[in-house]
């Protein structure tokens, strides 16, 4: 699926909602200020992912929920990373729509969000610390509601429970409670590049929230996507290179197929991973993770910073930092 930029972003600004919430969480300056400063060094948090569930390919939302794919995919990201370092069990990836009915009506103190579309990503990242992650699998056994098999993303779904908050409208809390025994335990606010490098040198994601936009998301020859145009959107950060002395950051969108341009440098780290391989039905040099991302500059990363809606998420552990010194440290230790 092409996406179409105006009707798949979904992205609100909440400038009061937003300093509250970074009041109560702090930045990772105040937080964790030792972790600025560190060796300069590749980060690739999506081999993780791959290694966990190496048939993972990025999903296409369907209406204007991007908030909730782009705080899922630093969940997701969070449990593949425990996993091959020997701290957590893969079962599956997050699923989007509890954090999208979570963060417009339960993390805002509402009993109904309306049936337009958008969400806060201070929301998102709320729900994800008060309330946790539901994983794409079948709830609905436990629940005894059919509507809570969450095995695959369902628009309709995400729609009906961002009016009636995660569950839908029959749930009377039940997957809410289900939702509390797997929290995220640490956000922090990100406002500065040296903060994003910090974080995702300790394999720590980031959500970014923002108006900026990346035209037709095609990669120059160096990977690198320019900011172009407006965007009311939500995407995450899961890489970072320094390329000629400079950062860059590795973006991820969540309209699916939605990427071009060179990336030979992706392409052979995804060869590289035990148990990946080319699927069926795609054009040679295809990989899933140049389908749905790209590299930006430190300016650009700078420039979306600027909305203060952009956040870092630790697990349970908290902000530590990990024993990682290059990206081949998680390669070197994925399962077989």
């Amino acid at each position: 699926m092409i996406a179409i930029p105006k009707k798949l972003c979904g992205w609100k600004e909440d400038s009061q909602g937003i300093r509250t919430y970074a009041k109560r969480v702090g930045s990772l300056r105040q937080v964790a200020s030792d972790l600025l400063g560190g060796p300069e060094k590749d980060v690739h948090m999506w081999t993780s992912i791959l290694a966990c569930k190496p048939r993972w390919r990025r999903g296409s939302q369907e209406i204007g929920d991007c908030v909730s794919w782009g705080a899922e995919i630093c969940a997701t990201s969070l449990m593949a990373t425990d996993h091959v370092l020997g701290e957590g069990v893969w079962e599956e990836e997050a699923a989007t729509e509890p954090i999208y009915g979570g963060s417009r009506v339960e993390a805002l103190n509402k009993s109904r969000g309306g049936r337009s579309d958008g969400a806060f990503g201070y929301a998102a990242a709320r729900w994800l610390c008060e309330y946790g992650v539901l994983l794409r699998k079948d709830y609905s056994k436990k629940t005894g509601n059919p509507e809570h098999n969450l095995k695959t993303y369902s628009g309709t779904r995400s729609k009906d429970w961002g009016d009636f908050g995660c569950g839908g409208k029959e749930d009377k809390g039940i997957l809410d409670k289900i939702a509390k025994s797997f929290p995220i335990e640490n956000v922090v606010q990100i406002t500065q590049v040296s903060e994003a490098i910090a974080a995702l040198s300790n394999y720590y994601p980031i959500s970014i929230a923002s108006m900026a936009g990346f035209g037709e998301m095609v990669r120059n020859s160096d990977g690198v996507c320019k900011r172009i145009g407006e965007w009311a959107h939500q995407m995450s950060v899961l890489g970072l290179r320094f390329h000629l002395g400079k950062p860059q950051f590795r973006v991820f969108q969540s309209w699916g197929d939605s990427c071009s341009g060179a990336d030979p440098e992706i392409t052979q780290i995804v060869q590289s991973i035990p148990g990946w391989k080319l699927p069926p039905k795609v054009k040679a040099g295809w990989n899933p993770i140049s389908a749905c991302s790209w590299w930006i500059t430190e300016a650009d990363l700078a420039w979306i910073l600027r909305t203060g809606d952009c956040w870092s998420y630790a697990g349970v552990r908290g902000f530590e930092p990990r024993k990682l010194d290059t990206k081949q440290a998680i390669l070197s230790r994925l399962p077989e």
